[in-house]
Formats: C-alpha cells, structure tokens, sequence
C-alpha cells in the first residue's frame, strides 16, 4: 500500500511539473507601441550576433513618436513595446529578437552583417506592456537606408514583426 501511494504521489509530481512548463507557453505577441523613443542607456553588454558586438541594456523606454519612418541620425533610437501572451500571465520569458536590415560593415572588424540577433527578456502580460526592444544608432557606419526588420521569435516560432524604413536626413 505504501508503494502504492509513494508511486502515485511520483506520478502527480511528474504530471504537475509537464502542466506546469506548458502554462509557460507563449501563444502570441502583441506589438503596443513602436517608433522613435527615448531610454537612457544604463550599461553595454557583450552581444556576439550584432554588428558592433554590443547591446545596450536600457530603462526608461518611452515612445516619442509613432512612425515607421525613421531617419538616420546618430543617437536615434526606435523599436517597439510588446506584450507577450500565453497561458501563465507574470510567467518570465527568453525571447529572441531579430532585426535584418540593410549591410551595415563595421570598419573596425570588416565584418559585414545584415541581420542581429540578442536575447530579450519578458514577463506573460495580463494587460499592458511585457517588454521592449530597439535599435540605437551608436556609430555612423550603422546608419543606412532602407527596409529594417524587427522579429520576435519565442523558441522556433517567430510571433510578431515590425518594419520601419531608415532614411537619411537632407
């Protein structure tokens, strides 16, 4: 009896450990807010999929204006505020974000990219705002025209996408 109940009690562990990794589940991102912004850069950190080999760790993300054009100017800052849905709301997240754009060479490296990649993390929003990404432009050689792309991918499945158009100032 007593192996009985140690075996069920081994099954409803198990049982409750596979329920719980799918409440995790992302079903959807939802984009809130995107365009110019404003954050104050709080710290870089080593970023190996980018271009300058550097993110910017940031707070204080707040939209300036909702566009999708955006002109190329040192220090512009764009991206999007998301909110992330899935079963388990305040559930954190690992969320990998994409941005193809353009070449961009850096001068320093000589390594000529067309896509980045980092790590964002999240929180499953109830309502309102999970998390935000975006794109600074720190050096000149950063900033050319056309198409750029961000995508949001949780695990293999990409679940939203912004384009803006960067265009040079006159």
């Amino acid at each position: 009896m007593i192996v009985i109940r140690f075996f069920i009690l081994i099954l409803f562990m198990l049982f409750a450990s596979v329920t719980q990794s799918k409440e995790s589940t992302i079903l959807s991102i939802d984009i809130l807010e995107y365009g110019m912004f404003d954050s104050t850069i709080i710290k870089k950190q080593v970023a190996e999929n980018t271009s300058a080999g550097v993110s910017n760790l940031i707070k204080d993300f707040k939209l300036i204006k909702q566009t999708t054009d955006i002109p190329g100017k040192l220090g512009n800052q764009f991206g999007l505020k998301f909110a992330a849905k899935g079963i388990a709301a305040k559930a954190k997240i690992k969320l990998s974000v994409k941005l193809i754009h353009p070449m961009t060479v850096n001068p320093e490296t000589k390594k000529e990219v067309t896509e980045e990649q980092w790590t964002a993390y999240a929180k499953v929003a109830g309502e309102g705002c999970s998390g935000c990404t975006g794109w600074t432009f720190d050096y000149p050689w950063e900033i050319v025209p056309g198409k750029w792309i961000f995508q949001l991918w949780y695990e293999d499945n990409k679940l939203a996408e912004k384009t803006f158009t960067i265009h040079l100032e006159k």
